[in-house]
């Protein structure tokens, strides 16, 4: 019964470790903030068009913070899920000094790329206008798609229970639609062009 409690305890600890954690992004850098309740290893990752590089360890990280291994490697270790399918990034091992306290705010970050891309639809619409008679014109339609699309990942690994647990993710797909529109001259229906013309010939013939 022990024992049992006891695990429950630990897989508590790891929950409350991951929910302290999140990612946050601003210019040009991907951050986990928060605070660490146990030396523990942070592996932080970049997918589905995004990535990181130049790595560091952040304000907040304990002082004898470093490096690691890549992401890649470090799941090689047999330590269970690590991060998302063809995400890449590094894992940073968290250690405090003896007594010293953790800290609340950035403990590792990393240069931010994204994929982005410019995506061009045009349509047109026949649109009435009072300019001339039974009148109508062609509107085009220019629609502009700006985006950006990424995601990030950050897992906790504890040596108490040697296992990972996912600490957060973070979307960064992002879509900025703008639509604009040009309008052809206003013209009459052919059936009143027809008319007009006939009449312009009647007056010629009369005078």
């Amino acid at each position: 019964m022990k024992k049992v409690l006891a695990l429950v305890m630990v897989f508590s600890m790891v929950g409350f470790a991951s929910a302290a954690l999140q990612i946050e992004v601003a210019g040009g850098k991907a951050m986990v903030t928060g605070q660490l309740d146990a030396d523990q290893y942070l592996i932080f990752t970049a997918g589905n068009g995004a990535s990181l590089s130049n790595f560091a360890i952040g304000a907040a990280a304990p002082s004898m913070s470093g490096p690691f291994m890549s992401a890649a490697d470090f799941e090689g270790l047999g330590v269970g899920y690590v991060a998302p399918a063809g995400f890449v990034g590094e894992a940073w091992v968290m250690a405090s000094a003896p007594g010293e306290a953790y800290k609340v705010g950035t403990q590792l970050d990393a240069d931010l790329a994204v994929q982005t891309g410019t995506d061009v639809r045009t349509w047109e619409e026949i649109i009435s206008c009072t300019e001339k008679p039974n009148g109508t014109l062609i509107r085009t339609y220019t629609e502009v798609t700006e985006w950006i699309k990424g995601a990030l990942s950050v897992s906790v690994f504890s040596e108490i229970t040697g296992q990972t647990a996912l600490a957060g993710e973070k979307s960064l797909d992002v879509q900025t639609v703008t639509t604009t529109y040009q309008d052809s001259e206003c013209i009459p229906e052919p059936m009143t062009l027809s008319l007009l013309g006939l009449g312009a010939l009647v007056l010629r013939r009369r005078s």
